[in-house]
């Protein structure tokens, strides 16, 4: 690299730096804020022994505001599911 590219280099990362010095004030994203009372949740789990109950069971609880958590499928079934209180 010839020393007018080097020049050519350092001449635009410093233009680079001043630019968002001047320009990053103006374009910064406010930080997020929690919000002042945390979130509470109920929780709820069933043991669903017949695979074919498994998505009418989800749709019932879906209808109640209710999320599922876990789907553990082994020897049966176990849906935890929380909402908000």
């Amino acid at each position: 690299m010839n020393r007018e590219s080097r020049l050519l280099v350092v001449g635009v990362f410093l233009l680079g730096c001043l630019a968002s010095q001047v320009v990053g004030t103006h374009l910064a994203v406010p930080p997020a804020r929690a919000q002042t009372s945390p979130q509470r949740w109920e929780y709820a789990c069933e043991a669903v022994y017949e695979m074919e109950q498994i998505a009418p069971r989800l749709n019932e609880y879906g209808a109640q505001g209710w999320e599922l958590t876990t789907l553990d499928a082994t020897g049966g079934a176990l849906i935890c599911l929380k909402r908000p209180l």
